[in-house]
């Protein structure tokens, strides 16, 4: 595992753009074909978590309903009960992750197995969405926030809100949810783990190869919906 894991950060070093151009032609690809055969769900906001910790359905709930009030408002359409909300989860774990369950079950005197090739693929996963997915607004765990900020594909919060709000990380491109203020704005995002990273993904150099564009319609009013969440904080 320890080869692997070598061999890919070089491999990874070196072909990261070329990688993410072909992963993102796939993608654009795969997309258009499903479009053919099948009708394609449009949401009003997609938004990722991305993290450590499976979300039951209370917290998957709590974080949807939130954003699809904060929607409502971001629109100016208050006669409107709901915004329709895709909230993608994928759940990755990190060595230490790993690590850490493991001597959990050994205390508890239990088996543990780990699918590393599942995990790798969920890594995957998530690189493809830094690189063409369509949400903007993210709740990431630290590793797959510096993970997003190391292939700059994050907006800085300052330039999207236009001021600096509480939790703010070093680079200016995430904000701590839990000294963020926004867990007692909006109680339904409790659940989520303490450690999430709120950030906003920009659209990446590979996306714009193929004509994507930051004032796309859904991009822009995604951005909204993040200031909105942000009004009053701070």
């Amino acid at each position: 595992m320890e080869r692997f894991k070598k061999w890919f950060e070089n491999y990874w070093y070196h072909n990261k753009w070329p990688t993410l151009i072909v992963l993102l032609f796939v993608v654009v690809f795969a997309i258009g074909f499903g479009q053919i055969i099948g009708e394609k769900t449009n949401y009003d906001v997609y938004t990722l978590y991305a993290g450590a910790t499976y979300l039951p359905k209370e917290a998957h709930d709590g974080v949807k309903t939130t954003l699809s009030e904060i929607s409502v408002k971001a629109a100016g359409d208050e006669g409107q009960k709901e915004k329709d909300v895709n909230l993608q989860m994928l759940i990755y774990l990190t060595e230490a992750d790993v690590e850490e369950q493991k001597k959990a079950a050994e205390a508890a005197g239990q088996d543990y197995t780990f699918n590393y090739i599942e995990n790798r693929n969920v890594y995957d996963t998530f690189m493809k969405q830094l690189v063409s997915g369509e949400n903007v607004i993210m709740f990431l765990s630290p590793y797959l926030y510096e993970t997003a900020e190391k292939n700059e594909a994050l907006y800085s919060m300052k330039d999207i809100l236009g001021r600096t709000v509480p939790g703010l990380t070093s680079s200016g491109c995430g904000v701590r949810l839990s000294e963020s203020g926004l867990i007692e704005k909006y109680p339904g995002l409790k659940n989520l783990p303490e450690d999430t990273i709120v950030c906003l993904r920009r659209v990446t150099h590979a996306m714009k190869l193929i004509g994507k564009s930051e004032s796309n319609e859904s991009h822009m009013f995604q951005l909204d919906v993040a200031r909105e969440m942000f009004k009053g904080i701070g």
